[in-house]
């Protein structure tokens, strides 16, 4: 019962202080936007989306004495128009093909080299688990193998970010001296 009648005066009490945002600065908020948008159609959309986001949140802590945080305020119409003007700067790439150009052969040799390198890789890293480099070698595959980052994967195995940019580190030094770079031009 009490949980009821506190939510039903916290929704009564910011009524209240949304009607008064309105009557003591609405004008204030309105030329704001205008100073913005520099038109009044749009201007009237931005505060009206203000005052419709304001009462679908319904959050007591933009409250600011007896009314509404103006500076929050402020900046939510700042933000609404920043984004709305950058939604509107978006354009769609477009591609022309033109009938004239003959394409050329797809060369497979450099997708076999680059299969053989990655082969060489995981046997070379199996070889090296076997060694004293067994740790820098298990957490380089989980690295190579994975989509993840090197903090995402420290996070992962509960090791420090060092740990693992360390590990990964000389396993690249190690793989870059035994194993031929397939990009490299000859």
């Amino acid at each position: 019962m009490k949980l009821e009648t506190l939510s039903h005066r916290m929704d009564k009490e910011f009524d209240t202080r949304l009607i008064k945002l309105h009557k003591q600065s609405y004008d204030w908020l309105f030329r704001v936007a205008i100073n913005m948008t520099k038109n009044v159609p749009d201007a009237q959309d931005l505060v009206q989306s203000l005052f419709l986001y304001l009462l679908e949140k319904r959050n007591e802590k933009l409250f600011y004495k007896d009314t509404m945080n103006l500076l929050y305020c402020h900046r939510f119409l700042r933000s609404r128009f920043i984004n709305s003007k950058n939604r509107g700067k978006k354009s769609v790439a477009t591609e022309w093909f033109d009938d004239e150009i003959e394409d050329d052969e797809y060369d497979t040799e450099i997708d076999n080299k680059i299969m053989e390198s990655y082969e060489s890789v995981q046997l070379e890293l199996d070889r090296l688990k076997n060694t004293a480099l067994w740790a820098d070698a298990q957490i380089f595959s989980y690295y190579f193998n994975s989509e993840d980052s090197l903090s995402q994967l420290a996070k992962k195995l509960k090791v420090s970010k060092s740990t693992v940019f360390l590990s990964v580190k000389r396993i690249k030094i190690y793989l870059k001296q035994v194993i031929e770079n397939p990009f490299t031009i000859k």
